[in-house]
């Protein structure tokens, strides 16, 4: 694979992951304007194994660092990291909105980064978790108890996975669960 397909696919992810029209990902300087343009970029974005996409693609390196920059410059709320490891990440789940087992299943793909093929149920949540993205180290989800009273049944599936998730890690790095009404 050359470095230029690399960029094109790291292009895509990013854009994919930011809600940018395919058409508008075409080269860095199109994605960080149209980036700019759609108003403050909602929710967390993190970008794990920065130092192997240095070495290895030095371009997209570039242009991520440089769509970073005028992200964090354009918007104090922002949180746009570069890291080698998710372990070092603690991401938020805020669960206080949720109000259908739909909803809840598009929050997770949302803020877990699970790919556009994620099939939105129980099965799906855990070969996305064990395949096909990297956790944080912590996982912390706020209005627990809200959705334990909307959705117990969901609630229940949700901790069940984490935890089997937990107990069957090793050898992955560890995921500490964190559970706050």
């Amino acid at each position: 694979m050359s470095d230029e397909t690399e960029d094109g696919e790291v292009r895509d992810i990013l854009g994919t992951v930011l809600r940018v029209p395919l058409a508008s990902r075409g080269d860095w300087p199109t994605l960080e304007r149209t980036v700019l343009d759609t108003g403050p970029v909602r929710g967390v974005v993190h970008v794990v194994g920065w130092g192997e996409l240095t070495g290895t693609c030095p371009e997209a390196a570039a242009g991520i660092s440089h769509l970073r920059d005028a992200v964090l410059r354009a918007w104090d709320s922002a949180v746009f990291t570069l890291n080698d490891s998710a372990e070092v990440l603690d991401v938020t789940i805020a669960l206080h909105d949720v109000s259908s087992a739909r909803g809840l299943q598009r929050l997770l793909k949302q803020e877990l980064g699970f790919p556009d093929m994620y099939g939105h149920n129980w099965d799906a949540f855990w070969d996305a978790i064990t395949g096909l993205v990297q956790l944080p180290g912590t996982l912390r989800f706020t209005g627990w108890a809200h959705l334990v009273r909307t959705l117990p049944d969901d609630a229940e599936s949700l901790r069940e996975s984490l935890e089997r998730y937990v107990a069957e890690s090793s050898p992955r790095p560890p995921l500490h669960l964190v559970f706050e009404d």
